[in-house]
């Protein structure tokens, strides 16, 4: 994403405070259970990330990701860009794809499918897509 991916995120960001962090994996199993990414290697590292996942510096993550905005920056990439997106994702929403292809329209993007860590449970795709988009910037 290029901007917060929740149009009020500078207000959002306020409260993202240590002691609700604590809060954080609870959410992430909502979440997670909402987009319908439940495996049990995924809870078995999500697990294993929250708990080593101090909560003030859960909670300053957050905060810089609700403040950030770099279409400027975006605007003025001279290079070819891709971007990937989750089918599902319900942290950054696909409108977020749509605001980073208005700052840079010739961004390519691909839809993974998943929630918000398709990264990881799409792997395999998310890979290929990356192979594809630098073996196309070869040719």
């Amino acid at each position: 994403f290029a901007r917060s991916p929740w149009p009020c995120g500078r207000a959002l960001a306020l409260g993202a405070r240590p002691w609700l962090m604590r809060l954080a994996p609870l959410g992430s199993w909502a979440l997670g259970t909402a987009s319908g990414d439940t495996g049990r290697a995924l809870r078995r590292d999500k697990q294993l990330a929250w708990g080593n996942l101090p909560p003030a510096t859960l909670a300053a993550r957050v905060r810089s990701v609700l403040r950030v905005d770099a279409r400027a920056e975006l605007r003025a990439c001279a290079v070819p860009a891709l971007a990937l997106v989750s089918s599902r994702d319900l942290v950054v929403p696909c409108w977020s794809a749509r605001a980073m292809r208005r700052a840079l329209p010739g961004i390519d993007v691909t839809t993974l499918p998943g929630g918000h860590l398709a990264l990881y449970t799409a792997a395999e795709r998310a890979a290929a897509a990356i192979g594809g988009f630098v073996g196309g910037l070869a040719r």
